[in-house]
């Protein structure tokens, strides 16, 4: 069972002032979930953006202006770690 995926971007975003190509999501927990649902009144997308931000370990306004099609590789990813172990597929 895999604990961290390696996401390849297509297209680079900025994080401290550095182009990043490349980003490492670990596993989900149940407090990660919590502390993203955590804002009162946060619509399920910001809830879903502050929960990839805090996987991947950056700050939430890095992923505003991520390419959508990144974003959706982030979203594959945590829908494979949600997979039974065996049938996850790579990112």
């Amino acid at each position: 069972m895999n604990s961290k995926k390696e996401i390849n971007l297509h297209f680079p975003i900025q994080l401290d002032g550095k182009k990043i190509n490349k980003l490492t999501m670990r596993r989900p927990t149940v407090r990660d979930r919590l502390l993203a649902a955590k804002d009162e009144g946060a619509s399920p997308d910001e809830v879903e953006v502050k929960m990839f931000a805090i996987l991947m370990d950056i700050p939430e306004e890095n992923l505003h202006d991520m390419d959508l099609l990144d974003y959706e590789q982030c979203a594959r990813a945590v829908n494979d770690f949600l997979k039974k172990p065996g049938s996850q597929s790579g990112t």
